[in-house]
């Protein structure tokens, strides 16, 4: 067999191995690069709707709660004819519960989604920088994911904007409704 008697040959040999496995992997991240870029961009847009998750949702559950249980006792205590006006605020309060709990709904739905995009985004980088797929398959995966952040982006800005939207409407029949239900509930 081959052996090296000097300590400096050993060295050379050595040095020779580091080098072709860092131009190797140099080599591996440039035939990668455009990937990784699209890879990064998707991440970027992802980070992007933090402040549409910035909600506070436990506000807009606590309202829905509130509405149920206005309509409740309208339901089962109010015993005075009913005036329009009442009525239709009541009705209108009953759409924006139902508005409300379909965009609580979606929040956590994208809040889940969000997770489940960062971590495929992950992977898939990860995947790519190991070469275990080829451009073709990147291409299919990467198509899927962009499609899967722009549609997460297009529902969290829906989310947002449908449960602020509602807010001067609930304040100002809340306001109508509070001294009718003071009156109810004596």
């Amino acid at each position: 067999m081959f052996k090296f008697n000097s300590p400096s040959q050993n060295s050379i040999v050595n040095f020779i191995t580091i080098f072709l496995i860092s131009i190797f992997s140099c080599a591996c991240q440039g035939e990668f690069a455009e990937e990784n870029k699209h890879i990064d961009d998707l991440k970027i847009q992802l980070a992007a709707n933090k402040p549409n998750a910035d909600i506070d949702i436990g506000l807009f559950e606590s309202r829905i709660e509130f509405i149920e249980s206005t309509l409740r006792i309208f339901s089962n205590d109010y015993k005075e004819s009913m005036s329009l006006e009442l009525g239709n605020s009541l009705s209108r309060y009953k759409a924006i519960k139902k508005i409300y709990t379909r965009r609580v709904g979606q929040f956590h739905a994208n809040q889940k989604e969000h997770v489940e995009l960062e971590t495929q985004l992950n992977k898939l980088k990860s995947d790519v920088s190991n070469a275990l797929m080829t451009k073709e398959e990147f291409k299919q995966y990467y198509t899927t994911e962009k499609t899967d952040v722009l549609q997460l982006l297009e529902s969290s800005n829906e989310v947002k904007k449908g449960l602020y939207e509602l807010e001067l409407d609930y304040t100002r029949i809340t306001k109508e409704l509070k001294p009718i239900l003071a009156q109810i509930k004596d």
